[in-house]
This record gives C-alpha cells, sequence and structure tokens, in this order.
C-alpha cells in the first residue's frame, strides 16, 4: 500500500529555517578526582550537554543538579560554573554559540533571559551529541559543517521540548536558605578543625567540592559577611573562650590562628571594641598581661 500526502512548512519550520547557528568556541570536560569548574561568564548562550555522570549547575546564585541528558541553557552575561559529583565519570560538553538571521530574536525570547535545564535523555539526541563531540574531536575536512547541521536538529529537539511539554524547562531553583545553613555550620566546623592554621579559601572550597566564589556567595547570604571575614570571626569568638582561662595572649593568638600578637589585637579590638586584657578584665580574672602598645604601633 502506497501512502501520499503532501508536506507544509509549519510555523516551527519558518523559525527553525530563517536563522543559523554558529558555534564559536567548544571545551569537552571528561572529569576526574572530583572536578570543580571556574566561575565565569561569556559574551553568548552557552550550551552544556552531560555526556555521562552527575553534577551540579551554579549560576546567578542558583544551582540544580545536572546527570545524564541533561542540557543547560545560559544566557549571555551571566556567571555560572559546574561541578562533578564523586565517582561518577563525569563527561560534559561545552558549546558557545551565536545566532544570526531573521528569527534570531524569537529564538532568543524561547531561550529567555534565566539558565534552564532541559531533559534531552532520547537515544537519537545522545547519538547526536555524540556524533557532534567525535567531530569535534577528529575535525576532518567539513567538520564545522556537520557541526553546524547537528546543532540544528538539537534545536528542533529543544524547541519540540519547550513547546509540548509545560514542564520541560525546570527552574533552576534558588539555593535553599536551609541548605545555605547546614553549609555555613559545616564551614564553621572545619575552621574550628583548622583553627591554629593558616585556612586556604580554596582548598576550604575545594573539600566541600563547591567554587570559591559560589561557597562566599552562600556564606554571605546567610551570614552577611563575607567567607574570609566569617572565618575571622569564629576565631575571635573561639579567641573570647580562652581568655576566660589563664592562657596567655600570645598563646591565644597562636592557638586560634592570628599570625601575630599585633595582628590579633587589631582584629580583636575591630570586633570587640577592647583589647584582649580588656576584655579578660571585664570578665573579672585576675591575671591580666602587659601589653607594649608602642611596640605594637612599630609591626
Amino acid at each position: 500500500m502506497k501512502r501520499y500526502m503532501n508536506i507544509e512548512r509549519q510555523e516551527a519550520d519558518a523559525l527553525l529555517s530563517d536563522f543559523e547557528i554558529h558555534c564559536s568556541y567548544y571545551h569537552i570536560i571528561e572529569a576526574e578526582d572530583e572536578w570543580i569548574g571556574y566561575s565565569h561568564c561569556h559574551k553568548t548562550y552557552e550550551l552544556a550537554y552531560v555526556l555521562s555522570g552527575e553534577g551540579e549547575y551554579f549560576g546567578n546564585d542558583s544551582s540544580t543538579k545536572i546527570m545524564e541528558g541533561d542540557l543547560i541553557i545560559t544566557p549571555p552575561y551571566c556567571e555560572h560554573f559546574e561541578k562533578e559529583y564523586p565517582d561518577t565519570s563525569f563527561s560534559i560538553i561545552f558549546l558557545n554559540v551565536i545566532h544570526t538571521g531573521k528569527q534570531t530574536e524569537e529564538i532568543e525570547k524561547l531561550f529567555g533571559e534565566q539558565p534552564f535545564k532541559i531533559s534531552l535523555k532520547e537515544k537519537k539526541v545522545k547519538n547526536l551529541m555524540n556524533n557532534l563531540s567525535y567531530e569535534l574531536y577528529v575535525q576532518q575536512p567539513g567538520f564545522y559543517s556537520m557541526i553546524m547541521q547537528y546543532l540544528k536538529e538539537l534545536y528542533i529537539f529543544i524547541y519540540r521540548h519547550i513547546k509540548t511539554d509545560d514542564n520541560a524547562v525546570p527552574e533552576i531553583k534558588k539555593y535553599q536558605r536551609g541548605q545555605s545553613a547546614e553549609i555555613t555550620n559545616k564551614v564553621k566546623e572545619y575552621v574550628l578543625m583548622n583553627l591554629s592554621t593558616k585556612i586556604n579559601i580554596g582548598k576550604m572550597a575545594e573539600h566541600f567540592f563547591y567554587h570559591p566564589k559560589y561557597l562566599n556567595t552562600i556564606i554571605r547570604t546567610q551570614t552577611g559577611e563575607t567567607l574570609t571575614n566569617y572565618i575571622q570571626s569564629i576565631r575571635i569568638q573561639e579567641a573570647c573562650k580562652l581568655l576566660s582561662s589563664d592562657m596567655s595572649v600570645s598563646n591565644i593568638a597562636e592557638a586560634t590562628g592570628f599570625s601575630s600578637v599585633p595582628y590579633f589585637y587589631r582584629c580583636f579590638i575591630n570586633r570587640m571594641s577592647v583589647t584582649p586584657n580588656q576584655y579578660r578584665i571585664s570578665l573579672n580574672l585576675a591575671k591580666v598581661e602587659p601589653y607594649d602598645e608602642e611596640n605594637e604601633r612599630k609591626t
């Protein structure tokens, strides 16, 4: 039996045909050892497709879990980064794209001004993205034209998901305050465990699998202080507790991670509006150490 039918151009075809996609940059990550990307933004849209594994996406002080088959679309000038979850063999392809042509404005209206995630787990899409990755790797003659063709196909899948499923574009949620408080408490525990040592912000952020800038954002949102100032406030709080003992001021400064006694005095006065000795007197302790203020000014 033969079937005959006319093929007519639909609204979607007009939209998707009358514009061009140009790939200006690509990056493929095959992560190991709990990879964390750096916080950055672009002048173009970025498409990030998870080829395998699981991780987390952070953009505009928001976050969402990402896994194999997820596509994140990040608009221009939106600061963002990604991280890998431990033991997941995380692999992700990043494509920075520029739109040109008559329908550019309509396409970018479709994408909106905030980052969003859609799930494209169909086998066709996975094969398409694997083929695209292969073309980027080998770069045989004509590879750029192949990439443009694959991107056009990808945009058709994106359009179908957005237009046919109201739940296809989940909002990337703001970080919940409860979660933020939990991380703040964990940061405090980390500082207390390393109280007498100099704390490297980068290594501490890596310990929690966060980018330093994002961890700083969480702490600032929760406490009103930068991460550095929050760490210092914890040190001073612990110093206040130790000043109720017979421990010397110099030993307290060392125990709470201050690089020198004069620096400890300056930080303490800035926080408490009194010197450590004056604070100790206020606790009605008999032992008060003399402190050479002239020497402090010289240091």
